[in-house]
């Protein structure tokens, strides 16, 4: 996962040659990369990047070559360059997404040839409640809507099928199609969305806006 917290490029998690697992965060100052360790390693996990400044961490491949998944969860301090541990989340997840909501919550949605649901986590006390899902997703985008409702949906689900129609879940109302998703499929990063990149308006204004990368076959 690439960020660059307070304007410093990191590089967290992934796996080197031979899918092995890295526990190690590179950032770049003055010149050259500084190696920290992580506390677990998120190989596929997910990243968000809350109004804060730091960076929050989580899930991944439980082990090399893709093997399970994990549910520890980090925050990165980009101004002490270190770690520490937050309570975990409500199941083992990989290759799924969490979004940083306005009451400094986290969404949380999609898992990898595991269970899937939609979680609502707090770094302070962990995952709250959990709703079930009616198509099971991997490398969800979650796009808040309001202040406490987002829309949830990916084309890919969570054993690596794609789906077709793609239904559109909802934290508050009923599941729906969107009938151009049809012809233009949102094309998630393979190494997890960060939705916090993709965001356009202003929530201050009340204004949700979002940009959303798509490709169609011809």
């Amino acid at each position: 996962m690439l960020v660059a917290p307070g304007g410093e490029l990191t590089v967290i998690g992934g796996h080197s040659t031979g899918f092995v697992l890295t526990n190690t965060a590179e950032y770049y100052k003055d010149g050259r990369w500084h190696s920290i360790e992580t506390l677990y390693p998120h190989d596929f996990g997910a990243c968000a990047l809350p109004p804060s400044g730091d960076v929050i961490v989580a899930g991944g491949c439980e082990e090399s070559f893709g093997v399970g998944r994990s549910f520890g969860v980090e925050r990165y301090d980009p101004v002490m360059h270190n770690f520490t541990s937050l309570p975990i989340l409500d199941r083992k997840r990989a290759r799924f997404t969490m979004a940083s909501q306005a009451d400094s919550t986290f969404l949380v949605s999609g898992n990898w040839y595991d269970p899937d649901g939609i979680a609502r986590y707090t770094p302070s006390s962990g995952t709250g409640v959990t709703q079930p899902v009616t198509q099971g997703r991997s490398l969800s985008f979650i796009l808040q809507t309001e202040p406490d409702n987002a829309y949830i949906f990916s084309v890919q689900g969570n054993q690596d099928e794609y789906w077709s129609p793609m239904i559109v879940e909802q934290l508050h109302g009923d599941p729906f199609v969107v009938p151009i998703m049809e012809e233009w499929r949102p094309k998630p990063m393979e190494n997890g969305n960060i939705m916090e990149r993709y965001f356009i308006g202003d929530k201050a204004l009340g204004g949700y806006a979002w940009l959303i990368p798509a490709i169609r076959d011809d």
